[in-house]
């Protein structure tokens, strides 16, 4: 469809255009494609950023690389890079974040990740799925009866590998919840004490903005991290807010569940948790005019 799409773009695009500026310079849209391709290839200057997920983090091979090379400036969310088109920047997924009354008695969130049933080049590989579901059926297992009456499990969508039939076989009586049925997790993040994160993407970063209560549990032998990240891993994990062992963590849970917001706000917890969204998941109340700024040193 290159001619109709060629055409369609070039109806909308204006040679006078110097700077596009798009959140995610890998979208899978076809249309907002030719768009971008055809400005640049028109001389305009591309500022994209970071829009979720792991980024400046991962010692693995992702499309980081890839992304930084189409990019003219990339904003991250507060990491930064020995390349010279990076800059340190602020967390763009904020149009959720809002004031909210902490619930001390609300219920345990246990975020699901996305399994899926063959490899795609986003979310978890498939050889993971394993690993990630025995962690959580460990960490449910360690619970004692109250904090396991107050779990609600949070599933991502559905691709083939049935986390949910897994789960549910094992704790038939289990609290559940499906992104098909309720859209978006903040619904209910506001609603509850703590949250468990067992994926090194952007669900705790969320609830760190917010100042909630959260627990991270990761198999340090997959979510390996580069040089410069890990020593606010470490400092994440020397806090108790990061854990290598389901039931460690389950331990944890059972001895801070009745008020965890008092454990989260110990002196250690949060400055630990401070030193972390400083470098991946910084935030600022003025958002627009921080990238009018780099807009306008780009003319």
């Amino acid at each position: 469809n290159f001619h109709h799409n060629n055409k369609f773009v070039n109806q909308l695009l204006s040679k006078r255009i110097k700077i596009v500026l798009h959140r995610c310079p890998v979208t899978p849209a076809t249309i907002i494609r030719y768009y971008i391709s055809q400005a640049l290839e028109n001389g305009a200057k591309l500022v994209s950023m970071q829009h979720g997920g792991n980024y400046g983090v991962r010692d693995q091979k992702d499309s980081l690389q890839f992304e930084l090379d189409l990019s003219d400036i990339y904003l991250s969310w507060g990491w930064d890079s020995n390349r010279e088109n990076v800059h340190k920047f602020y967390v763009s997924k904020k149009s959720r974040v809002k004031d909210y009354d902490y619930k001390n008695n609300g219920p345990i969130l246990l975020i699901g990740i996305s399994c899926r049933k063959y490899f795609t080049c986003y979310g978890q590989l498939p050889t993971y799925n394993k690993i990630h579901v025995e962690m959580n059926k460990k960490l449910i297992k360690s619970f004692n009866k109250d904090v396991y009456d107050s779990l609600i499990y949070r599933f991502y969508h559905e691709y083939g590998y049935n986390e949910r039939a897994i789960i549910q076989k094992e704790f038939p009586n289990i609290k559940i919840s499906l992104r098909e049925e309720v859209g978006h997790f903040y619904d209910l993040l506001y609603n509850s004490s703590l949250i468990i994160s067992p994926n090194d993407a952007t669900t705790h970063k969320q609830a760190f903005l917010l100042n909630h209560p959260t627990m991270l549990l990761f198999n340090p032998a997959y979510f390996t991290v580069n040089k410069r990240a890990k020593p606010y891993y470490d400092l994440l994990h020397e806090a108790g807010i990061l854990y290598y062992s389901s039931e460690k963590c389950g331990e944890k849970i059972n001895e801070i569940y009745s008020n965890p917001m008092q454990w989260w706000m110990t002196d250690k917890v949060q400055k630990a948790k401070d030193a972390f969204s400083e470098q991946y998941c910084r935030t600022t109340d003025d958002f627009t005019g921080e990238l009018a700024k780099v807009v306008n040193n780009l003319r």
